[in-house]
């Protein structure tokens, strides 16, 4: 006993042999418990969850009146859904609202896509408002025939044979591009020329209700500097114009181009 007593109060890394002994068995013991078949086990049953018949995906209606909920794949940002249901309709809404994206009002871009569906003539704006719906949607789900374009920009129409003074009306005639198509037949660097030079002090597009100086057609007409007539105001002088025209007349030549080298060109009208 003497020995047992004296063995089992020996200490192992300063821990009596008892105690160690004591934990080993309640070791054994707490194994042996955690082994041992419950009662679920061996009759199969479960107990049901609080949560039965309410998770994603599970039917709890048996009667109609429970909603069914499913689970369904989440349709990534950005991505365009489809569906067989969709019609002209839904691409129109579909079309004002890329539209409105693009900074177009409402009513603008409202307008010019019910008139492209209902096959109605489409203005100029109106047609670049639907090209870019469609080059961005693709073309309607249902059949349409589509209204024609207009190319025309305004009321714009000749007020007579050149020269004259032309009062601007709309977007056909704002410009001298436009005005020399229509005055001239022609929309040549020289015509354009001719009108831009007779109107220096008009600010491009011109503004509606502006009168604009139509001259009549005519060769152009070019000066030739000399030792003594040179400078830019010298030229003007020299052939009754202004300095303002003979740079509307030659483009790329600024006031501090002149004095231009003898025997330059300068058209004067």
């Amino acid at each position: 006993m003497e020995k047992l007593t004296a063995a089992l109060n020996r200490k192992v890394f300063g821990v009596p042999v008892y105690v160690i002994a004591f934990i080993f068995a309640a070791g054994i013991l707490w194994y042996a418990i955690r082994l041992r078949p419950s009662e679920s086990d061996s009759t199969g049953e479960v107990e049901p969850s609080e949560n039965d018949g309410t998770d994603a995906g599970f039917d709890a209606s048996t009667d109609g009146e429970q909603p069914v909920f499913t689970v369904t794949s989440a349709t990534p940002v950005g991505s365009v859904i489809s569906t067989n249901n969709d019609n002209n309709e839904a691409w129109g809404q579909r079309a004002i609202s890329y539209l409105a994206s693009l900074g177009v009002s409402a009513g603008d871009s409202g307008i010019a896509i019910r008139k492209y569906l209902d096959g109605e003539n489409l203005t100029y704006e109106e047609g670049q408002l639907r090209d870019k719906a469609v080059l961005q949607l693709g073309i309607p789900p249902e059949s349409i025939t589509p209204g024609k374009t207009s190319t025309y920009k305004g009321p714009a129409a000749k007020q007579g044979e050149p020269p004259l003074t032309h009062e601007v009306r709309g977007k056909s005639d704002d410009s001298p591009q436009e005005l020399s198509r229509l005055y001239y037949g022609m929309q040549t660097a020289d015509a354009v020329r001719l009108i831009r030079g007779a109107n220096t002090t008009l600010t491009e597009p011109y503004p509606i209700g502006a009168s604009v100086r139509i001259p009549g057609f005519h060769k152009p007409h070019y000066f030739k500097a000399t030792r003594h007539v040179r400078g830019l105001y010298q030229i003007a002088a020299k052939n009754s114009t202004t300095a303002d025209r003979i740079l509307a007349l030659n483009p790329g030549l600024t006031p501090k181009d002149f004095p231009v080298k003898v025997g330059r060109q300068i058209r004067i009208k």
